[in-house]
């Protein structure tokens, strides 16, 4: 299971919210390019970016300071927040984003993953973000009336690098993870899964590893690791030594 560590930006900060709540945001970092390059060093394969005002607003806010990430850092990087068209995900591929995550765009526009997905075999990530087991969109804001493992299964026939799976009423809560939404999410899908919300310790690390949920690829791991909950070393060698 990778650890990968995120770094949510708004106004060109490093930011983590409650619930996806945008009037609860806490910064962490006003340098998000240092802050990539921390997380390399700490060894991290893969980081993780969102463009919160993106994810929002539906447009690409942040592109400038994630296109100074990806000459900084030579480590794997994964995008998401307002990519609503063929043209916006081409761009972050164009500057050498390994990773693109549709979300809203998944929702309203289910025919630009497959199209994506053939012409960038394991390079889209679909969004499949939650709450009580609904799709949430534009940046968490709007509830769909979809259910949020059909949906990520209605993606089964792509060949995609994964369904990122976020829990909203765990995220930045630091509240442990939702084992038993992550479980059927695994089980409801062909694609590699990528867990997202409520990391708290190292237990819940352990936790999650051996939790045995089917095609379990990796977690994104946010407010812990800016809190201090532990490193990311110690993440690593935890999971590592747990699998």
């Amino acid at each position: 299971m990778k650890i990968i560590p995120a770094i949510d930006l708004i106004d060109g900060k490093c930011v983590r919210l409650y619930k996806g709540d945008y009037k609860r945001v806490k910064i962490y970092d006003d340098d998000p390019v240092r802050r990539a390059g921390f997380w390399e060093d700490s060894g991290a394969q893969i980081i993780h970016l969102v463009d919160l005002d993106g994810a929002k607003d539906g447009k690409e806010v942040n592109f400038n300071i994630i296109k100074e990430i990806r000459k900084t850092v030579t480590c794997s990087l994964e995008i998401g927040g307002g990519i609503r068209s063929r043209e916006d995900a081409v761009r972050y591929l164009d500057i050498g984003i390994d990773r693109i995550i549709l979300g809203t765009s998944a929702v309203t526009n289910p025919e630009l993953v497959h199209s994506l997905a053939r012409d960038y075999p394991g390079r889209i990530i679909v969004g499949a973000d939650a709450k009580n087991g609904k799709i949430s969109v534009h940046g968490w804001q709007e509830e769909a009336d979809i259910d949020s493992y059909d949906f990520a299964a209605s993606f089964n026939n792509d060949e995609l690098a994964g369904i990122l799976f976020t829990d909203i009423d765990t995220d930045g809560t630091l509240s442990g993870p939702n084992i038993r939404a992550q479980r059927e999410m695994g089980k409801s899908i062909d694609n590699p899964l990528i867990a997202s919300g409520g990391i708290s310790s190292l237990e819940d690390l352990k936790t999650l590893a051996g939790a045995d949920i089917k095609n379990l690829w990796g977690v994104v791991v946010g407010i812990a690791l800016y809190e201090k909950k532990f490193t990311l070393q110690d993440a690593i060698t935890e999971v590592n030594n747990a699998c």
